[in-house]
């Protein structure tokens, strides 16, 4: 008998433990997120990074401690804005780069390079900071992977770059 409540008081720390930690990452975002009628949309999670987009074409990145070692980045703030001149509508995050398309077709990309997924002819290149890819170009969709991003431009044409072995 003394076992049995033994294990139930271990599964009720567990459980417990783990709300805490819950809550308390929800109100630090919370106190952190600035505009409280800009409700979130999407959410996207990659190893070591999520990104939130609003209603109103906001993005926030959310990083954990080990997003240098994944992400070519490292940002002092675990909760920040990035911010862009035209409103965002879609968002994506792998383990190694994120993207963020604009509203008027513009497609920002950040992170490592190291497959060239970024569109990068240099694979050392990594970037902090987004940076505006296929300048001339309408993007209509994207999609990434960890080594390979696609590009679906508005004239219907479906673009591939990064890792292509397989």
């Amino acid at each position: 008998m003394k076992k049995r409540s033994t294990i139930n008081l271990n599964w009720q720390f567990v459980i417990i433990a783990a709300l805490i930690v819950v809550v308390t990452t929800v109100f630090a975002i919370a106190n952190n997120y600035p505009n409280i009628n800009d409700r979130i949309i999407a959410v996207r999670s990659g190893k070591c990074v999520s990104m939130f987009l609003t209603e109103k074409g906001k993005v926030y990145l959310l990083s954990s401690s080990d997003v240098e070692s994944h992400f070519g980045a490292d940002y002092t703030s675990p909760l920040r804005e990035i911010c862009f001149p035209s409103p965002i509508v879609d968002i994506e995050v792998s383990s190694t780069c994120a993207y963020a398309l604009s509203t008027n077709g513009e497609l920002w990309m950040w992170g490592s390079n190291i497959n060239g997924q970024l569109c990068e002819a240099d694979l050392e290149y990594k970037t902090t900071e987004p940076k505006r890819m296929l300048l001339n170009w309408k993007i209509k969709r994207v999609s990434i992977c960890d080594y390979t991003c696609f590009v679906e431009t508005e004239d219907g044409i479906l673009y591939v770059w990064g890792n292509n072995s397989l």
